[in-house]
């Protein structure tokens, strides 16, 4: 359920309302920006394996194609499998509270 705001003259709201619609505008210009980035990233990861290459200098630019491995543990798996005087260890698993903004459309 959505907290209204309330202010005699209405400005607070209007202001929340403008800011809202400015961050749903950027969001879609943004989204829209990815994917042409990414387009571009796949065409030139596809013309250097196409070519053999792992490095090439464009310009001021040198453009390397790396491997690169990843190793991430399941939370989910690990505490029921590690006894949790290790995990209570500081520095074996980190938790990290942020905030997050959602703006998501409401359901009909």
């Amino acid at each position: 359920m959505a907290t209204s705001i309330i202010v005699a003259d209405g400005t607070k709201v209007e202001e929340f309302a403008i800011a809202v619609a400015d961050y749903i505008q950027r969001q879609a210009l943004l989204k829209e920006m990815e994917a042409k980035v990414n387009a571009s990233k796949d065409a030139i990861k596809a013309y250097m394996v196409t070519e053999g290459i792992n490095e090439a200098e464009v310009g001021e630019h040198v453009v390397k194609l790396i491997e690169v491995t990843r190793e991430t543990v399941n939370t989910k798996v690990a505490k029921t499998l590690i006894p949790k005087k290790y995990l209570d260890k500081e520095g074996v698993l980190t938790t990290t509270t942020f905030q997050q903004l959602r703006v998501d459309r409401q359901k009909a």
